[in-house]
């Protein structure tokens, strides 16, 4: 145990547990839910089964460790910048991730996955809570500041904010440049004011 009270992993037990994550990772994207099975994944990382029943209880409570492996610490905002920079400097990380990141490749797989497995969608909304609460933070202060509206709610102006970057990444499958980014974020500080 380390000085917080975690267990500390050797390292071959650490190289295990990246291996079988990103070997599930790999499954899910490439099988979907349904495909994403003790052996598949036991196979992909080239481990024995009974090293994953071993650490896991479930293919889903595997999965759901396998995410908590994928995020990356969030952008750092800038806290002395004005809200608008603050806000494209956060948008382009968010959007960089999305495009190049195995969270971002992972994400479609792990979206269709959360209807039919609760501990990967508890897992995924918790995920989703941390990362949107950085940006909430941003709004707030810049509300408390004057900088917004006084009446403006910090979490509906985030999903108008982050919504679209979503949509194109998982819907359209268009790229989101940074030009296209501090459009959106004028506009939609502009629709708050």
């Amino acid at each position: 145990m380390d000085e917080a009270g975690q267990d500390v992993l050797d390292p071959r037990q650490l190289r295990t547990r990246t291996k079988v994550f990103a070997a599930a990772r790999a499954v899910l994207r490439r099988d979907g839910l349904g495909g994403t099975t003790i052996d598949a994944i036991a196979g992909e990382a080239g481990v024995a089964r009974s090293t994953l029943y071993r650490n896991w209880p479930s293919r889903d409570d595997l999965l759901a460790e396998a995410l908590d492996d994928l995020l990356e610490p969030p952008t750092d905002a800038g806290a002395s910048l004005p809200v608008a920079a603050q806000l494209t400097r956060m948008l382009t990380g968010l959007a960089e991730a999305l495009r190049s990141s195995e969270w971002g490749r992972t994400l479609p797989a792990v979206v269709a996955a959360i209807d039919s497995a609760p501990v990967v969608a508890d897992r995924y909304a918790r995920l989703t809570d941390e990362r949107r609460s950085d940006v909430v933070a941003v709004v707030r202060s810049a509300v408390d500041r004057g900088e917004l509206p006084p009446g403006l709610e910090p979490a509906a102006f985030v999903d108008a904010l982050v919504g679209p970057l979503f949509y194109r990444h998982l819907v359209r499958r268009v790229a989101t440049p940074r030009p296209w980014i501090d459009h959106h974020v004028r506009r939609t500080l502009d629709a708050y004011r």
